[in-house]
């Protein structure tokens, strides 16, 4: 008398497949956002002067309201003086108004500074440029991944190893 062959358990395979989405939107954008930083380190430079340099609320994690640190700045290109914002291509939270503030230090109102714009519209600009904080992004995009990988094959061939196959085959 055979046995008919052993059917896995139906199984909720969004665990594995909601962290392997997350960790590739974090790979991506950690991507983008190291490409944009790297091209604007080819961006022509020009001195700029800080207007204005403030720590300001940026919503609230686990009961900590964080601190975003925020520089404006004015410069000339191409014969117009422009307005920016921009301190990097990833706007940080900091958890703490100490944080920002040690960011802000160095861009103290009145004080030069190299902007970075870009040729082709000038009044886009930056003025820290490099990986800098998006290694954050690549390493939560590829723990992500790997781990949601390891749960998708846990979950498919676990079987072989004693466990329970939760995902059809």
């Amino acid at each position: 008398m055979s046995r008919s062959p052993r059917r896995p358990r139906p199984g909720y395979p969004a665990l594995p497949l909601l962290l392997l989405f997350v960790g590739a939107v974090l790979l991506g954008f950690g991507v983008w956002q190291s490409g944009q930083s790297l091209r604007a380190a080819g961006w022509p430079v020009a001195t700029g002067t800080v207007t204005r340099s403030q720590a300001v609320p940026a919503g609230r994690l686990a009961e900590r309201r964080g601190w975003r640190p925020e520089v404006q700045y004015t410069y000339r290109a191409d014969g117009l003086t422009y307005r920016g914002e921009r301190l990097n291509f990833f706007r940080l939270n900091t958890t703490s108004l100490r944080g920002a503030r040690r960011i802000l230090e160095r861009y103290p109102v009145g004080q030069p500074v190299a902007v970075h714009y870009d040729p082709r519209r000038p009044s886009r600009s930056v003025l820290q440029v490099g990986l800098g904080l998006s290694w954050p992004l690549w390493l939560l995009g590829a723990a992500s991944l790997t781990l949601g990988g390891a749960v998708w094959w846990a979950g498919r061939g676990g079987e072989r190893w004693g466990g329970q196959g939760w995902l059809p085959r």
